[in-house]
């Protein structure tokens, strides 16, 4: 599982999960099974070598996306609150996100035009990546991955507890003192603690909860900052018991870039999945029926 949407640093922390509260009432460690727990390191590579195969099957998917994004003073307090819709489908490993809706009214026909041709060179963009072999290179330099979780951190406590009836293995993450991070998605990943969930006979990452332990600087601060605590809540679930798809995230980021600075919430709700075709013309079809 690829913990980010496009090559931000902002938008890398937006996938990052955290917790929250709420979600953890799913999970049912007291139906946790006896049997043994699978080595953690063996099973997050596993993960890893199954990313190409289940970003294949989700390129056969569309759903709908309901965003809600609320602005905060320095208090914490919301002073402007905004909701979008988009149309989710998936390319390459890529969330493409197509917006249809902005505070309860549909784009204009124009405005639909607009956003389509951005969808359009989206995708091109990302096919001549594919085609170039330019794509694992970026995605390396830009994305924080499992593989930069094997690397900068060490896995603790973990045991088997249930989500929605699914067996899962748990454990918990935490920044490993004796590495030493040389790019910026290691310090990202280093700099977090949190929980992971993983389906192991499916090997797939079913929940993510991570936060922020410490401040983390970029270009020595002058660039940017994250500030500590900055959280998402990411779940997913199993859709016609083929394949693990987004649910809900939930999304606190307290951070500065340049002279600018971001404090907000950002709630998304993922539902009404159907299956979709993407071709390598670029062109994206509606959803046929099952």
């Amino acid at each position: 599982m690829r913990l980010s949407r496009s090559s931000s640093i902002f938008a890398a922390i937006f996938l990052v999960a955290a917790t929250v509260p709420g979600l953890a009432q799913s999970v049912n460690p007291a139906a946790s099974s006896a049997a043994p727990i699978p080595d953690i390191v063996t099973l997050m590579h596993q993960v890893l070598e199954n990313q190409n195969q289940v970003d294949k099957i989700r390129e056969n998917y569309a759903c709908r996306d309901a965003r809600q994004v609320e602005k905060l003073d320095k208090g914490g307090r919301v002073k402007k609150t905004s909701t979008s819709v988009y149309q989710i489908s998936f390319f390459g490993g890529h969330q493409i996100q197509r917006l249809i809706e902005e505070d309860g009214q549909p784009l204009s026909a124009k405005d639909q035009e607009k956003e389509d041709d951005r969808i359009r060179k989206q995708v091109e963009k990302y096919e001549k990546e594919q085609q170039s072999g330019k794509e694992a290179e970026r995605r390396e330099k830009d994305e924080v991955t499992i593989q930069n979780f094997l690397e900068a951190d060490r896995f603790l406590n973990p045991r088997r507890e249930r989500i929605e009836g699914h067996d899962v293995i748990a454990f918990d993450f935490e920044a490993n003192p004796a590495f030493k991070p040389k790019s910026l998605t290691q310090k990202l990943a280093q700099a977090l603690v949190g929980t992971i969930w993983i389906d192991a006979q499916a090997h797939e990452v079913v929940r993510l909860n991570a936060r922020f332990a410490k401040n983390l600087k970029v270009g020595w601060g002058l660039m940017a900052s994250v500030h500590r605590g900055t959280a998402v809540a990411f779940e997913q679930t199993l859709v016609h018991n083929e394949v693990w798809l987004p649910t809900y995230e939930e999304v606190h980021v307290s951070a500065r870039a340049l002279f600018f600075g971001v404090n907000q919430n950002e709630t998304n709700r993922y539902s009404d999945y159907q299956r979709f075709r993407v071709q390598s013309s670029s062109k994206l079809f509606p959803p046929k029926s099952n």
